[in-house]
């Protein structure tokens, strides 16, 4: 997804959603229990919370960042 964004979206609004989908995805790699059905991300330490709050910020951002540019 982090390729796709810079692709699709070139500049600022393709890194935004880079490093979010890359933020992502390291996520999802050290705690594999966030794919699970259901899944609370609260039950997770604050900071695997935040981090993730954080990347989701990061890709809505970048699609309002490309949707001002054009």
């Amino acid at each position: 997804m982090a390729y796709c964004s810079l692709r699709k979206f070139p500049g600022l609004p393709g890194w935004l959603g880079a490093i979010g989908w890359v933020v992502v995805a390291g996520l999802v790699y050290r705690h594999p229990s966030l794919l699970k059905p259901r899944a609370k991300a609260h039950r997770h330490a604050p900071r695997v919370t935040s981090l993730l709050a954080l990347a989701l910020a990061l890709i809505v951002a970048s699609v309002v960042v490309w949707s001002v540019e054009h």
